[in-house]
């Protein structure tokens, strides 16, 4: 894809960022629980509540999870639907779509995400995670954040604060076409859409002592 001259510069001139926050690369990596089951909640879980809240969110979650189930794939559709593990509709629908369409498939999600993570095909296993969970198209920022911080491929979730970080500059809310903008000037999406959201915000999606508990 070809993009604009304006909208390289744009992305070349924040690029400093990503150089100041290099830990952001590889560290962030290890916030998450190694569970991809268990990963996969905590994201789902990371709604639109301040830190104490959130962290109540995914354990809530993580316990339903654990008092029956060893993958997702074993969720009864049944079940779920009578024993909603979040407070929010789209949060159950999202983990329900999933359930669904993996006992549809061949695989666990554990082997499902053995396939996708650190892929050299990293839009096809991408596209293939957001069908799964009915959201082909650009997903969703929990998607996103699925991608990005378990499967080690390119994510760019996009929040209130990247939004407003890309709307300041006049760059398309889309986080593939941000994505391909990086990587034509060899900047690293993942590490620079987590570099944006530290300049603006503490609430990350998972805190240390989340990782310390081995929760997020």
């Amino acid at each position: 894809m070809d993009h604009p001259e304006k909208n390289v510069r744009k992305i070349l001139k924040i690029a400093d960022i990503d150089q100041i926050h290099k830990r952001f690369r590889d560290d962030w990596k290890t916030r998450l629980p190694k569970d991809p089951n268990v990963a996969f909640l905590a994201c789902v879980g990371a709604g639109p509540w301040k830190a104490k809240r959130r962290k109540a969110v995914q354990d809530k979650a993580i316990e339903w999870f654990h008092d029956r189930w060893n993958d997702l794939c074993a969720v009864t559709p049944s079940y779920l639907m009578k024993n909603q593990p979040y407070p929010l509709v789209w949060q159950n629908r999202m983990l329900y779509d999933l359930v669904v369409n993996l006992r549809k498939s061949p695989r666990t999600f554990f082997g499902w995400c053995n396939i996708w993570k650190g892929s050299k095909q990293p839009k096809r296993c991408i596209r293939e995670f957001f069908e799964m969970c009915e959201h082909p198209n650009k997903g969703t920022k929990v998607l996103w954040l699925f991608t990005r911080d378990y499967l080690n491929l390119p994510g760019f979730p996009i929040d209130r604060h990247v939004e407003a970080f890309l709307r300041k500059l006049d760059l398309p809310i889309d986080p593939w076409y941000i994505m391909d903008l990086c990587r034509s000037v060899g900047i690293d999406p993942s590490a620079l859409n987590r570099s944006i959201f530290s300049e603006k915000s503490t609430n990350f999606s998972w805190s240390e002592e989340d990782e310390q508990s081995g929760k997020s």
